[in-house]
């Protein structure tokens, strides 16, 4: 079981890794690739939302994901507009635009995960909830990568 999936922080939070409720996201981020087999045919960047905490006063879900580097390339920067779905009827989630820099992400090896935390609007829910992975559907659109060069 698993994928070979390495969970990694981005460069800008390297030095969070010595705070423990952070090594322990990690950890969980690592154990969930290495317990669950998830298609990942093409060489692609990949987009996996693993749990997601939705705060009503806010109308905000804050979702933590991944992108997964299964190509044969160290990228550098990413671009893409994240378009998400969650198991609810009435819950509509806003398009995300992500732009990760190389100041922000450094290099994201092949069979690397950097783990990200987005803020996404939400209308149609009427209170704080949470979502786990299998709530989720996912898909990356207008992805732009920059390889890096070395």
């Amino acid at each position: 079981m698993g994928n070979n999936i390495k969970a990694v922080l981005p460069l800008a939070y390297k030095q969070m890794y010595e705070d423990s409720s952070v090594k322990s996201e990690l950890l969980r981020v690592q154990e969930y690739f290495d317990s669950t087999d998830l298609e990942m045919p093409n060489p692609s960047l990949y987009f996996v939302a693993l749990k997601g905490a939705y705060t009503h006063i806010k109308r905000k879900l804050l979702l933590v994901a991944v992108f997964a580097n299964k190509t044969d390339k160290n990228l550098a920067a990413i671009k893409a507009t994240v378009k998400l779905k969650v198991a609810h009827p009435t819950a509509d989630l806003a398009d995300s635009q992500v732009a990760f820099p190389s100041e922000f992400m450094g290099v994201l090896h092949p069979d690397e995960a950097m783990l990200v935390h987005i803020n996404i609007p939400v209308r149609g829910l009427e209170k704080d909830q949470v979502f786990e992975a299998n709530d989720f559907a996912s898909e990356l659109t207008d992805i732009s990568i920059c390889s890096a060069t070395t």
